[in-house]
């Protein structure tokens, strides 16, 4: 993906914006980086909305995703805490499934992805915007950056 192709996400929130430009230019002319070349706290500003999720290929080159970090604000906004657990633990068999596709598409594709969700879920509405940052090296992504932001504006509120 291009500078100026990955710099054309429409991303809303300002916040992921600046992780997509970190992202960027810790990737310098690679397709991406490593996750050594990652410091979370260069982007404090975002830490407790950030995941990870490792890539796992399975035999029969399936994948499989874990998350090593699943964070605060995913937490507070799903109630439950994944970290640790695997994609198809996630409660509810047809999001998990979505979240495996999603997930699976970036792997395949090798490129930044911003996706935008409005779940109903447990009584709650949630509304989140993600941004999906593939981790790896010459052998390919074998670790997802994720950075959410949740809330009201992508509802045409404004940003915060």
């Amino acid at each position: 993906m291009s500078d100026d192709a990955a710099a054309s996400l429409p991303l809303v929130d300002p916040r992921l914006r600046r992780l997509l430009a970190y992202w960027l230019d810790r990737r310098g002319a690679r397709a991406m980086p490593a996750r050594g070349d990652i410091d979370p706290l260069d982007f404090a500003y975002l830490l407790g909305s950030i995941m990870l999720v490792d890539v796992l290929p399975q035999p029969g080159g399936d994948l499989r995703f874990r998350y090593r970090v699943y964070g605060v604000d995913a937490v507070t906004h799903t109630g439950m805490d994944l970290t640790g657990r695997y994609t198809e633990e996630y409660p509810g068999a047809e999001f998990a499934a979505k979240l495996k596709q999603s997930y699976t598409a970036l792997v395949q594709g090798g490129m930044p992805r911003r996706v935008q969700r409005r779940e109903y879920y447990d009584g709650r509405y949630y509304e989140m915007e993600g941004l999906l940052l593939p981790l790896g090296d010459a052998t390919g992504i074998n670790m997802i950056l994720i950075g959410l932001a949740f809330g009201p504006w992508m509802l045409g509120l404004e940003a915060p």
